[in-house]
């Protein structure tokens, strides 16, 4: 059985954005390299606001 997780997060101002940029990309590579990893996606939304899908 396959645990999922959704999250949401609201970057409040465009200044943390390139910080937030290279955490998620440092943040990708682990997770495709995790055991049991099946599948990942990021969804951009409006107001700077991201949607991320783990499984």
């Amino acid at each position: 059985m396959a645990f999922v997780s959704v999250t949401r997060l609201r970057i409040r101002s465009w200044r943390f954005m390139p910080g937030f940029v290279a955490d998620t990309l440092r943040s990708l590579s682990q997770t495709r390299d995790a055991a049991g990893f099946l599948h990942g996606s990021l969804l951009a939304d409006r107001k700077r606001t991201f949607w991320t899908l783990t499984a």
